[in-house]
């Protein structure tokens, strides 16, 4: 009898067939922290989501400088957060830290202070306070609100950072819900593809935005592995709190509340510096 699946139904991902791993062993990467034990910061692997409508991510190896283009990601989304930057200025290329940032997007640490402010009531962080690339006042916010999404690839030993704009929330805000309430899975027991597509804001500019699709279930074998993966990073990991930002990014339409708080310090990173330390 040949079975049918259900609409929101996802094929079962036999780990036995997949070309590699899907999560290391607790020796291999003990192993490789030892060997790293004397770095004072370890980086996480990067992926960039490219300015003026792209079709590609640019992906940043760990310990590398220069970038893959790659048109797919695919991995098991095992953690995100909320993250704020407030930069003053237009982003020139030059590695300028941001004014205020915020690793949770509750809390923002001014930077040439410490004066710590909370961020649903800074002026910064309110919809008119933003600016145009052009400079002109705009509809947006003056802080760019953005999520920072941990992506554990076949064959990786720690995560790669997806840094989402502004423009990308909505995007991920509506497959989290797709993925929770249609498909009743957690988002790190199945496979998540992801790739862009060309959109244009309400002003004319292009821009990239992703698109999220659920590839599969994990099977028995992953599923637990994943899970205990994922209470032990989140216990351990530092999360990224300054993000890659594309300043030719249209003005932000859509803000998400943040998850579960999750231990995380506030590094002083530039835009393009999306690593943080393991401890």
């Amino acid at each position: 009898m040949i079975r049918i699946m259900a609409k929101n139904e996802l094929a079962v991902i036999d780990s036995a067939k997949a070309e590699a791993v899907l999560v290391p062993s607790s020796d291999e990467i003990s192993s490789l922290m030892e060997e790293l034990s004397d770095l004072d910061r370890i980086p996480y692997g990067r992926i960039k989501i490219p300015s003026g409508g792209g079709k590609s991510f640019q992906v940043f190896n760990p310990g590398e400088d220069d970038s893959d283009d790659e048109k797919v990601i695919e991995g098991v989304i095992i953690m995100s957060h909320n993250t704020n930057g407030y930069w003053p200025d237009a982003y020139d290329g030059t590695k300028n830290p941001p004014v205020c940032q915020s690793g949770d997007g509750e809390t923002g640490i001014w930077a040439a202070t410490g004066e710590v402010r909370t961020c649903k009531d800074c002026p910064y962080n309110q919809f008119g306070s933003g600016t145009d690339n052009k400079g002109n006042p705009s509809q947006g916010k003056a802080c760019k609100n953005m999520r920072q999404v941990y992506i554990l690839r076949r064959g990786d030993i720690f995560p790669m950072v997806l840094t989402l704009p502004p423009t990308a929330l909505g995007a991920f805000a509506g497959y989290r819900v797709k993925v929770t309430m249609s498909l009743r899975k957690k988002m790190n027991a199945i496979m998540t593809r992801i790739t862009l597509k060309t959109a244009q804001s309400a002003t004319g500019v292009a821009y990239s935005t992703p698109v999220f699709e659920a590839v599969g279930a994990l099977d028995k074998t992953d599923a637990a592995a994943v899970a205990a993966y994922t209470a032990e990073f989140i216990k351990s990991a530092v999360r990224v709190s300054a993000a890659d930002v594309q300043p030719e990014q249209p003005a932000q339409e859509f803000v998400e509340v943040s998850d579960a708080d999750v231990p995380f310090d506030v590094p002083s990173a530039a835009p393009d510096e999306t690593f943080a330390p393991i401890e």
